[in-house]
């Protein structure tokens, strides 16, 4: 069974009610392993909004509890800057997000299209709605 780090943008997508994302997160949250995980990066980058909404910290909060959350080590780091350089860069979050999910063989699941440069055939980028 293949791992799956789920991006930042891919809650994003489940907030705005993006249907292919809904489905996707029901499958995931249903799943009674622990073939999903999230990154530090995406769980600061949730939580930290000044925007969010007491609900939302909540449920965000509780991701630390179903999901393993993967730290950005050293390796992770020096994955992600290759993976940008070899395409011409890439925003420092995604790079930590891709150098994780390169240090530890996972599919990034994400709404995000510039995580298909990074990863090529990794990302699993939902479609378009």
């Amino acid at each position: 069974m293949t791992r799956t780090l789920l991006d930042t943008s891919f809650f994003i997508a489940v907030e705005r009610r993006d249907l292919q994302a809904l489905e996707r997160f029901s499958e995931l949250l249903e799943a009674d392993d622990d073939s999903t995980a999230i990154s530090a990066v995406t769980l600061t980058e949730l939580l930290a909004s000044p925007t969010l909404s007491s609900q939302r910290r909540a449920f965000y909060e509780k991701l630390r509890l179903r999901f393993d959350v993967l730290p950005v080590t050293e390796d992770a780091a020096m994955a992600g800057v290759a993976a940008a350089r070899r395409v011409g860069g890439a925003k420092a979050p995604d790079v930590m997000i891709a150098g994780v999910a390169l240090e530890h063989g996972l599919r990034v699941l994400t709404a995000d299209a510039d995580f298909a440069r990074l990863l090529g055939d990794t990302a699993d980028v939902l479609r378009a709605s």
